[in-house]
């Protein structure tokens, strides 16, 4: 089963689908406040084959038993060093292969120059997704805050989050009628907000050592 070609840049916070938080089996290092002094692979091909084939091999041994009749099954990775314009192939099982910028370009991708670049694929009997991603992004410190329990920028979470959307939310049925398409049902519901606002108010201050 394939995924339907769409292009985006996603952003690298994007929501994780639930269980793939608990694939990853990355060793934890957080310190205070999630600031963390964890592993990052230093370089975007150590970080496909270690660390990235793993996730992708532990996720496809599960992944027809995650719920009935998923979709998001048997899918490739094809990834993108922007800075070395090097590709891999990375298949369901974790077998890593280069590629030349023409095999890859045989799938139909659309390489760009920058990470979050993502794009499904599907040719040579392969389906997947396509994902660009650079040297700075692994060592980023702002983005490792983000993943304390991986120890690593988290390339996964893209991959899980848009093939998803690709494979198995692709064939949702649309409700015929909206009931709310503003979804503002709760516009009236000011107390809730106000002490919904306080909350995160005094969290913040808290966080900053205020209080």
């Amino acid at each position: 089963m394939g995924m339907k070609q769409v292009g985006a840049q996603v952003g690298l916070g994007a929501g994780v689908i639930g269980i793939s938080l608990l694939l990853l089996g990355t060793t934890t290092h957080a310190s205070e406040f999630g600031i963390t002094k964890a592993r990052a692979d230093q370089d975007v091909s150590t970080y496909v084959h270690k660390t990235f084939a793993n996730q992708v091999k532990v996720y496809h041994k599960i992944a027809p038993k995650l719920w009935p009749d998923n979709k998001d099954v048997n899918q490739y990775a094809m990834i993108n060093d922007i800075d070395n314009k090097m590709f891999w192939m990375v298949t369901p099982t974790g077998k890593v292969s280069d590629l030349t910028e023409k095999q890859a370009l045989s799938y139909g991708v659309q390489p760009e120059p920058y990470e979050g670049w993502f794009l499904a694929f599907a040719a040579h009997h392969k389906s997947g997704a396509f994902m660009a991603v650079n040297k700075d992004e692994l060592t980023n410190t702002k983005r490792l805050v983000r993943y304390p329990h991986l120890g690593t920028y988290d390339l996964f979470i893209t991959y899980a989050h848009e093939m998803f959307h690709g494979t198995e939310q692709e064939g949702w049925a649309s409700p015929k009628k909206h009931d709310n398409p503003e979804q503002n049902e709760y516009l009236k519901h000011t107390d809730a907000r106000r002490i919904r606002l306080q909350l995160q108010g005094k969290l913040r201050q808290g966080l900053q050592g205020n209080l």
